[in-house]
């Protein structure tokens, strides 16, 4: 209970490890919404165009705080 009662306290304080969860989460999410094929692709190193474009569109759609 300690510990996680820190975590939260530091987590509360430090923008660069709630950024970090934000991102996290923003990529867990846009994995889940993929193809098996997009998956295989991305893991091969290559994506198709329409893949690059969906890729594109969703990161242009998320505001970046920095």
């Amino acid at each position: 209970m300690r510990e996680w009662l820190l975590m939260k306290m530091h987590l509360l304080a430090c923008k660069p490890c709630m950024r970090y969860l934000d991102q996290s989460s923003f990529l867990s999410k846009a994995v889940k919404t993929m193809s098996e094929k997009e998956k295989d692709s991305l893991l091969s190193g290559s994506l198709s165009d329409e893949s690059r474009a969906r890729i594109k569109d969703a990161l242009k759609s998320v505001v970046m705080v920095f």
